[in-house]
């Protein structure tokens, strides 16, 4: 039987090895907010393994996500916007 949490962990880890080796050229996307009557947000990240501190926790946490520099987006949900076309 497969352990999914170790292939998940050890995907994470290839990832963050990913981020520190590419720097610059490797965007974190966070989406968050996805749930109803909220706004959908996305923050992108650039440099992630620089811009944040890590933590070993079962092997890496970033800590530090909603401070670091990020370009953030919110999407609307078009279904409850009031219109004003007529």
């Amino acid at each position: 039987m497969k352990d999914i949490r170790k292939e998940l962990l050890d995907e994470l880890l290839e990832e963050y090895e990913l981020a520190r080796e590419r720097g610059k050229d490797f965007i974190l996307a966070l989406v968050s907010r996805l749930e109803a009557e909220q706004t959908d947000e996305v923050r992108l990240i650039i440099d992630p393994a620089s811009c944040v501190s890590t933590r070993p926790v079962n092997g890496i946490r970033l800590v530090g996500l909603l401070e670091a520099p990020a370009v953030v987006a919110q999407f609307e949900d078009p279904s409850t916007e009031t219109s004003t076309e007529r």
